[in-house]
């Protein structure tokens, strides 16, 4: 891709280091809750972008927009199912239930906070759509809150540590000489911005913004036209392998102290 796909994780991660760790802290944390999450997906070039007609003026501005708010999707929830899974299976953490984060009172203030009315929402490549699952926030609130803010969270939820995951996927035109015609393959990589705060910590304990995954097999496509069913399946395999890149990092990370 020429311009970023999610201005606001390139942002976010260039203030930080690409991996660190606090092994000890972490293997502290007992009981989590994932707090914000989102998709950021690369939606597929339509008929004009596979043959490069009526192009646009060369800037970055001319091909961005302001971020919506998360729509639910059921690959998005399937993701965010997913990753609470992996962090029990890889790290022996209790996760608190999306429902019961979701329905807590003090959760539920945030939410409408963050989505009713005016809101200072970040920039995104115009062909960037946002997903996200039932009731939690996608990445951009809670990245914006105050170090002091994400620990009172912490210790309103009950848990020792808050997660936040922010899932950026892109969607690759493959398919050798098929492109010649129109036709081609959509190939989706995902790529994890990944953190943990706790209640006693001004900075995150964990955090990667680079568990870069595999780039999946890629769903045919006739003139842009795909079956939009299998290539979310490809996308929630792809999310799937960011998230064994990103255990993957923090095993090699750990093992260097």
């Amino acid at each position: 891709m020429k311009y970023l796909m999610a201005v606001v994780s390139v942002l976010f991660a260039a203030s930080c280091s690409t991996i660190k760790v606090e092994r000890d802290r972490v293997e502290e944390i007992r009981r989590v809750a994932v707090v914000g999450f989102d998709v950021k997906q690369e939606v597929p070039p339509g008929l004009e972008g596979l043959f490069g007609s009526s192009p646009k003026p060369d800037t970055p501005f001319a091909q961005t927009k302001v971020l919506g708010f998360a729509e639910e999707r059921d690959h998005s929830s399937r993701m965010y199912s997913e990753l609470e899974k992996q962090l029990q299976k890889e790290l022996k953490w209790q996760i608190k239930d999306r429902r019961a984060v979701a329905d807590q009172a003090i959760y539920k203030k945030l939410f409408e906070k963050n989505t009713q009315g005016l809101q200072n929402r970040p920039i995104v490549n115009e062909n960037i759509q946002i997903y996200g699952t039932t009731g939690i926030l996608d990445a951009w609130p809670i990245q914006r809150m105050s170090s002091s803010e994400r620990q009172q969270l912490c210790k309103d939820l009950g848990v020792d540590a808050i997660v936040v995951a922010d899932i950026n996927v892109a969607v690759r035109n493959g398919g050798g000489l098929k492109k010649l015609i129109g036709a081609g393959d959509f190939k989706p990589q995902a790529t994890l911005v990944f953190s943990v705060y706790t209640a006693d910590r001004n900075e995150p304990v964990w955090q990667d913004s680079a568990a870069r995954g595999e780039e999946e097999e890629g769903t045919g496509h006739m003139l842009g036209i795909t079956n939009q069913k299998a290539l979310d399946q490809k996308t929630v395999l792809a999310a799937q392998s960011a998230y064994q890149k990103l255990f993957a990092r923090f095993k090699e990370e750990t093992a260097r102290k």
